[in-house]
């Protein structure tokens, strides 16, 4: 199966590396660490399957491949969950993603994390509650 941001449901930003999003009908807001937050800027420019993103993770993170496979399958299907990512259907030229672009992806340092997405809680209670 191939993935890709809703950008119909989606609306996100990086800041010092990691992802920030909100989810347009539920207001809920979620973050993402910096594995997960690479994983995001391919799916926010590509359809790709959780193979072709742990490959990429893999490399990017110096990690073994069957590993990270796991890992982005739990990242793909709790994002999916959450109505953040939906599955895809590639275009004939999309071969997946091959590596993260440099000019997009943070910087990784320290140690490898998972990717993990981690919800907030709404953003209007947030609002409302003045902090």
């Amino acid at each position: 199966m191939y993935f890709q941001v809703d950008t119909d449901q989606a609306i996100w930003k990086i800041i010092d590396g990691e992802a920030v999003m909100v989810h347009a009908d539920s207001s809920e807001y979620f973050g993402l660490n910096a594995s997960g937050t690479v994983l995001w800027q391919v799916l926010a420019t590509s359809t790709s399957s959780t193979e072709q993103l742990a490959v990429l993770l893999a490399e990017r993170f110096d990690r073994e491949s069957a590993g990270a496979t796991l890992e982005v399958t739990a990242f793909v299907d709790k994002a999916v969950a959450a109505g953040l990512i939906a599955q895809a259907t590639p275009d004939e030229s999309d071969a997946g993603p091959t590596s993260a672009p440099d000019t997009t992806t943070p910087q990784t340092s320290g140690p490898y994390e998972p990717p993990e997405l981690v919800k907030f809680g709404d953003l209007a209670t947030l609002v409302l509650s003045g902090e």
